[in-house]
C-alpha cells in the first residue's frame, strides 16, 4: 500500500501521457467546470427544485479540447434519473488532473466518478481507491479486450471510455506533387523521408518543448518494440528484462540516428505540439505522427489540400500492425458514499444511448459494441485500421514514471547531452529506483 500511494504521488511529478484518451496530451488552459468553476448540466435550472432526497455525485474528468464536455451525457442521465445529479469538472491540463485526482482520491472525499489513465490503472487498484464493478451486466456490452486493462485478477474496476489509434497523417498533395509513393512498409518510408530531404522538405516536426509529443515522430521504433514482442513493456515493469538490454539499446540508437538524419525539422526542441501541428497545416511539413484525436483539430482547420493517414511502419516486418489503445477508462470511487447512483451513471455510459452521446460529442471510437461516429470527419480515415491486427501504444504499457523519464531521456538525447548507451543506463536505474 506505501508503493502504490508513494507511486501516486510520484506520477503527479512525472505525469506523461496521455493521453487521451488514450490521449497524451496536454494544454495550458486551467481547471474548467462546465461553464463556471464547477457546475452540474443542469444545475442552474434546478437548484430551487432540488429536494433532500436528490443525491448528487461528483465527477472528475480531463479532456483535452474545449468543447468536449460531457454535458449532454449528464443532462440524459440525469433526465432519465431525476434523483441522481451529477456535478462534474473537467481539468484539461493532464498535469494537474494526476495531481487533483490524487489529492482527492487520498482524502477520499469529494469523488464519487472519475476517469483514469491505464497507467496509473495498478497504483489505483493496489490502494484500494477502486470500486469492484464484477457481475454487472453492462460490462457484456463492451468490445472483446476493451477492459482487458482494468481487470485485475479477475475482478473489473472500470469502464473503457474511448478506442485511440495512431497513424502517420500525410498530405497528399506534397506527396503526389514530389511523385512520392505512400510508405507501405518501413522501408518505403525511409525512402520517402530521404525524397523529402533532397527537395529540402523537412518530413516531420516534433514538439518536443511540451515533452510527451516526442515520443511520436519516433514511433515507428517503439511500435516495432513490442509488435515484435507485445509484453516486452510489462516485463520491463516486472523487471524481467532492463532497458539496457540489445533489444532496447538497438532502438535507442536508431531513433538517435532517425533523429539526426534530417528529417525532423531542427527546431523542433523549441516547438510545441500545437507548433508542429501548425507546420503541417500550413503544408510546411509533409507528415505528423499523431492519434486519431487529432482529426477534430483538422475538421476545423479548413486544409488547403487532401489529407490522407497511413498506418506506422515497422522495420521487423512489412504486415500492417496498428497501435490501437483504450485511452482512459471511467471508475467509482470505492469511498463514495453512493455506490448505487455511481453504478448507474456507470451502466447509463456503458448503455449504447449513453456512449453514442459520448463518442459523437466528444469524437471518438466507440468501446462499445453497436455505437458508430456518426457524420463526416477526418476520424473516418481510421475506419480501415480498425479491423487489422493491432497492438498497445507502448507508452500505454510502459510504466508511467518510466514513459516519463524516457520523454525527458530522449530530449538530453537529441540534444547530444547524453548517448543511446547512458539513455538506456539512465532509464534502467530509474525503473530500479521506482521497484524499489
Amino acid at each position: 500500500m506505501k508503493k502504490a500511494i508513494a507511486a501516486l504521488l510520484m506520477i503527479s511529478l512525472t505525469a506523461s501521457v496521455l493521453a487521451g484518451c488514450g490521449e497524451k496530451k496536454t494544454q495550458t488552459e486551467a481547471v474548467t467546470s462546465g461553464s463556471d468553476t464547477e457546475k452540474s448540466t443542469s444545475e442552474a435550472a434546478d437548484q430551487e427544485a432540488k429536494s433532500d432526497e436528490t443525491v448528487e455525485i461528483n465527477y472528475l474528468t480531463y479532456r483535452s479540447q474545449a468543447d468536449r464536455h460531457p454535458e449532454k451525457l449528464i443532462a440524459e442521465f440525469e433526465k432519465q434519473n431525476p434523483g441522481i445529479k451529477v456535478k462534474y469538472q473537467v481539468v484539461k491540463n493532464i498535469d494537474e488532473y494526476l495531481k487533483a485526482q490524487q489529492v482527492r482520491m487520498l482524502s477520499g472525499t469529494d469523488i464519487d466518478v472519475t476517469t483514469v489513465r491505464p497507467e496509473s490503472i495498478d497504483d489505483y487498484v493496489e490502494a484500494g481507491y477502486l470500486m469492484d464493478l464484477t457481475g454487472n451486466e453492462y460490462l457484456n456490452n463492451y468490445k472483446e479486450g476493451m477492459l482487458d486493462k482494468i481487470t485485475k485478477d479477475g475482478k473489473v474496476y472500470g469502464i473503457a471510455d474511448a478506442i485511440n489509434l495512431i497513424g502517420v497523417y500525410y498530405n497528399k498533395t506534397m506527396f503526389e506533387e514530389n511523385g512520392i509513393k505512400v510508405p507501405e512498409t518501413y522501408q518505403e518510408f525511409i525512402d520517402a523521408c530521404n525524397t523529402f530531404k533532397e527537395k529540402g522538405i523537412y518530413s516531420m516536426a516534433n514538439g518536443c518543448k511540451d515533452g510527451w509529443p516526442i515520443n511520436f515522430d519516433i514511433y515507428t521504433y517503439m511500435h516495432d518494440l513490442i509488435v515484435k514482442d507485445p509484453e516486452i513493456f510489462e516485463k520491463a515493469n516486472r523487471g524481467e528484462i532492463s532497458y539496457t538490454d540489445q533489444i532496447f539499446t538497438d532502438a535507442f540508437k536508431k531513433i538517435d540516428d532517425f533523429y539526426n538524419a534530417g528529417y525532423i525539422h531542427p527546431d523542433s526542441m523549441s516547438f510545441t505540439g500545437d507548433d508542429a501541428v501548425s507546420l503541417f497545416v500550413s503544408q510546411q511539413i509533409p507528415m505528423l505522427c499523431q492519434g486519431e484525436w487529432q482529426a477534430t483539430v483538422f475538421d476545423d482547420a479548413q486544409l488547403e489540400f487532401e489529407l490522407g493517414v497511413f498506418a506506422i511502419p515497422v522495420e521487423s516486418t512489412d504486415e500492417t500492425v496498428i497501435p490501437v489503445s483504450v485511452g482512459s477508462y471511467n471508475v467509482g470511487i470505492s469511498s463514495t458514499k453512493h455506490p448505487e447512483e455511481v453504478n448507474k451513471f456507470l451502466e447509463f455510459m456503458s448503455s449504447t444511448e449513453g456512449a453514442s452521446i459520448i463518442a459523437n460529442q466528444m469524437k471518438s471510437f466507440s468501446p462499445v459494441k453497436g455505437v458508430e461516429l456518426e457524420g463526416d470527419s477526418a476520424m473516418n480515415l481510421f475506419n480501415p485500421f480498425l479491423d487489422k491486427k493491432s497492438v498497445d501504444f507502448f507508452y500505454s504499457s510502459q510504466n508511467a514514471q518510466d514513459n516519463s523519464e524516457f520523454d525527458k531521456l530522449l530530449q538530453e538525447m537529441f540534444l547530444d547531452v547524453i548517448t543511446p548507451e547512458e539513455l538506456a543506463q539512465r532509464l534502467a536505474d530509474s525503473r530500479d529506483r521506482s521497484a524499489s
